[in-house]
């Protein structure tokens, strides 16, 4: 049964959201609808065209598997295999971000297995390559494990805590380690982390500035502006 949802003004000015075709927007905008509150979903083409597009009838499952593959294309949508069925599913990347949820019901999906470093990739693109708990950039892969990706509970497993997408965090390796099990009013960023934040400050500009290099000018001059203000 789908569920009632808010669009704020922002998505129609996303990029992202923008790039895709009128259809695979549609649709993408649909996803909000389809998804539970952890923003995760059925993602078959011949579910889609039930819920979706079921009084187009000049849409078959193929063109249908061409916008969902728009939109997980742009990063939009992780697709996955989840559960000990298989079940072709996907999660909303920033849903929480976007979706506020009042008295939040548990996930009836199974979530995205921890153990596949694409999901971990995952969460930490969704959160920005920032460390939740020290606020400093994470690097991509190091010779420094310290410093590596780790995802965090934010309820820690021993205490109850999923592995749902709300439950998680991307963090360093280090700061995980040194949070523990305890509560995050407890944590201190560790001395070796605080050590490396030049460091890793320098590492987060010279990534974006690689970026830059590698982007139209349009884009680059749309995004000076929005640092100018």
């Amino acid at each position: 049964m789908g569920r009632i949802r808010t669009v704020k003004p922002e998505f129609w000015e996303d990029e992202k959201v923008g790039m895709l075709s009128r259809s695979a927007r549609l649709l993408f905008l649909a996803t909000f609808n389809l998804a539970d509150d952890e923003g995760l979903l059925r993602w078959t083409p011949a579910f889609i065209k039930a819920s979706v597009f079921m009084y187009d009838n000049d849409l078959d499952t193929k063109q249908i598997a061409g916008f969902m593959k728009e939109i997980s294309d742009a990063g939009l949508l992780f697709p996955y295999l989840g559960g000990v069925s298989h079940q072709s599913l996907a999660i909303i990347v920033n849903f929480r971000k976007h979706q506020k949820i009042n008295r939040p019901q548990p996930g009836k999906l199974p979530p995205p297995s921890l153990q596949n470093s694409a999901v971990r990739a995952m969460y930490a693109r969704r959160d920005n390559w920032t460390c939740a708990l020290c606020g400093l950039p994470i690097p991509g892969p190091s010779f420094d494990d310290a410093v590596n990706l780790s995802i965090d509970h934010v309820v820690h497993e021993s205490k109850g805590g999923t592995d749902y997408p709300s439950n998680l965090r991307a963090t360093h390796q280090n700061c995980n380690h040194s949070r523990g099990n305890r509560e995050d009013e407890s944590f201190h960023t560790p001395a070796y982390i605080e050590g490396m934040s030049e460091a890793l400050i320098k590492t987060r500009n010279n990534s974006v500035i690689d970026s830059l290099n590698s982007t139209p000018n349009s884009i680059i001059d749309s995004v000076v502006d929005s640092v100018k203000c």
